[in-house]
């Protein structure tokens, strides 16, 4: 994991000793900061897993995701956008995240792409 911001707290065990470094991490664990952030992850680790339920309820059901952006809120709002080939299909979209458990509202931004063909 490149992102930084998915960890509290990191140490170079190369550069200090175990002693120093379970030092850092009972301090650390202790504080208010580190607190705060792990509601804070906890929260970001739940939205995560109802958007994974969003495009496994869509895979499920034969949508192809990778055209489609999901996005959720706290509160469970979701909101669903990118390109449908056809309104049928964008409102199976819709109806398909708006019955995934946890999702309180579904905000369409999904655009009809016409071929050109």
């Amino acid at each position: 994991m490149d992102d930084p911001g998915l960890y509290d707290l990191v140490i170079n065990t190369h550069k200090l000793d175990t002693q120093t470094a379970a030092g850092l991490i009972i301090s650390a664990a202790r504080s208010e900061d580190i607190r705060t952030c792990s509601l804070n992850a906890l929260e970001a680790m739940e939205r995560l897993a109802l958007e994974k339920k969003v495009r496994a309820a869509l895979l499920e059901n034969r949508i192809d995701d990778r055209a489609i952006i999901i996005e959720v809120s706290k509160e469970g709002v979701t909101t669903v956008a990118g390109v449908s080939a056809n309104s049928e299909e964008k409102k199976r979209i819709e109806a398909i995240v708006g019955c995934v458990p946890g999702v309180s509202q579904v905000v369409s931004a999904v655009e009809v792409i016409k071929s050109a063909i």
